[in-house]
């Protein structure tokens, strides 16, 4: 393969050979990916110095279902039909070329007031440390439902990013439950809420619809994740 070369053609159809090394590297950085650890609290963090995204979010918005389909697993992250399960920081190793190079860190979803007081008081406290205090954290996905993205509780959250200048990426998943109408609204209106939160929204944040049971924007989520990772 020529990488200058501007065209591939395959059959009848030429096709772009930036788009064609975009996915042949798409293809492999989520494709060697494997659980690394669970912990409870900083202690038990792993401590390989490697870039790190956070995965934050409200329980029950389809965190584990997002790492699934990022990495095109069915049982990479645990999925549970009743929120508030996942209590322990679950951090994933991501290989590429054979050596581990970066990590995703699944945090305990935020907000759900049906669990233990004590308990809940205590991950949230771990959750929020892990945010102030982790020194190979590049960025953040924060994974939101996109029939009520930005709640409350996320702004919360996204505060605790802007000043810790933190890079995130909202994500409004399960977009398949949107018309077509509906998702460019719901995705307007969360552009126009982050500018106005966010002076510097432009050069450290975004966002982007999403759906894990439809695979819908997959190939963009992937980019971003790709363009913090690899240096």
């Amino acid at each position: 393969m020529i990488l200058w070369q501007r065209t591939y053609r395959k059959g009848q159809r030429e096709i772009p050979m930036k788009r064609l090394i975009k996915d042949s590297l798409n293809h492999e950085f989520f494709d060697d990916v494997q659980f690394e650890t669970s912990a409870a609290r900083s202690s038990q963090f792993p401590t390989m110095t490697i870039p790190e995204i956070a995965i934050v979010g409200r329980s029950n918005v389809g965190k584990s279902s997002v790492i699934n389909c990022i990495f095109n697993r069915k049982k990479l992250a645990y999925t549970a039909k009743n929120p508030g399960k996942t209590r322990l920081l679950n951090f994933f190793a991501i290989k590429y070329k054979g050596v581990v190079s970066s990590r995703i860190v699944d945090l305990p979803g935020y907000g759900y007031a049906k669990v233990d007081k004590s308990l809940k008081k205590s991950w949230e406290k771990t959750l929020l440390n892990f945010i102030w205090t982790r020194q190979m954290l590049v960025a953040s996905l924060m994974i939101t439902d996109c029939r009520r993205p930005l709640t409350d509780i996320d702004e919360l959250m996204l505060d605790i990013l802007i000043k810790k200048k933190i890079r995130y990426h909202i994500l409004l998943n399960k977009s398949d439950k949107l018309n077509h109408s509906e998702k460019i609204i719901a995705l307007k209106n969360c552009n126009v809420a982050l500018e106005e939160k966010d002076p510097a929204f432009k050069n450290n944040g975004s966002c982007s619809l999403f759906s894990a049971t439809k695979r819908y924007g997959l190939e963009e989520l992937r980019f971003k994740l790709m363009a913090w990772l690899i240096k």
